[in-house]
Order: structure tokens, then C-alpha cells, then sequence
């Protein structure tokens, strides 16, 4: 079982990040939830990556979040996978502005679901979910979930 120490590292970094992120595979879903904040956190991370596609051109792929779950990867075309999105910078700009429009369109306890305007061929499609305000968002990590019941 991890330290508190190591579980204060988590929670730090999942706030840092703007947003949790999992995969359902039943569902075929990447789940990124947080605060009202979260979605814009996401469009950043974007920019941020697209930038870096776009200034690099042996950038191939980046991880984020605690466990580096979340994978960008440099592709031709746009998609979502059980492993990654993946896309060329310009699709990851478009991604980043889909998924800040969602921001004014939906609120705490509403999400929205991001599939065929980013990639019509993919397997798998995101959902954005956004928490009330102030959302702990290392809350909604099960891996800190299990060890605080285990307490």
C-alpha cells in the first residue's frame, strides 16, 4: 500500500493536471471529469501538445496525468484508441476547441460525449464530464479510493 506521502504526490498531481482521466473499455469511453475548470484544462493540454507537434518534428508522443494514463501521439489521422488520441497538430486544435465549446453548453453533473466530430472511424469516443465546483479530483482516482478504505 502506497504512503501518505505517496498519495499526497497523487492528489497533487491530478489537481495539477486540471482533470481525471480513465478508460472504460466496456464502453469503449476515455472519461475526463473535474471541476467546470476541467474541460478547459484539457483544451490547454491541446494547444500545449499540438505547439509541441507543430515546433518538433521527432515528438511522436507525450504521456500526462499521475500514472501517465492519458497518451497524446503524433498520427495522420485523428482518432481514439484503448491506448491513445491520436491526430496531427491541427487535429488536436480542433479537439481542443470542440472540447472548449462544451464548456459553455453544459454544467456541473452534465457531460458531454466527443466521438465522430473528431474521429468518425474511431473505437473508442471521450466523455467530459463535469464535477461540482472544487471537486477533490483525487477522489475519483480508485487507486487512492481502495487505499483510504483501507485505512
Amino acid at each position: 500500500m502506497p504512503s501518505e506521502e505517496t498519495n499526497d504526490l497523487t492528489r497533487r498531481e491530478w489537481q495539477d493536471l486540471g482533470f481525471h482521466c480513465s478508460r472504460n473499455d466496456k464502453s469503449r469511453l476515455w472519461i475526463l471529469e473535474g471541476s467546470p475548470e476541467g474541460p478547459v484544462a484539457f483544451a490547454s493540454l491541446l494547444r500545449t501538445f499540438a505547439g509541441a507537434l507543430a515546433s518538433d518534428p521527432a515528438l511522436d508522443l507525450a504521456h500526462y496525468g499521475h500514472y501517465m494514463y492519458l497518451e497524446l501521439m503524433r498520427s495522420e489521422r485523428p482518432g481514439v484508441t484503448d491506448h491513445c488520441i491520436q491526430g496531427a497538430a491541427p487535429d488536436f486544435l480542433r479537439l481542443a476547441e470542440i472540447a472548449r465549446r462544451s464548456v459553455g453548453v453544459f454544467g456541473p453533473g452534465e457531460s458531454a460525449s466527443i466521438g465522430s466530430e473528431f474521429a468518425p472511424s474511431s473505437p473508442y469516443r471521450l466523455l467530459l464530464r463535469v464535477k461540482p465546483p472544487g471537486t477533490d479530483l483525487a477522489s475519483l482516482d480508485p487507486q487512492l479510493a481502495s487505499n483510504k478504505d483501507a485505512d
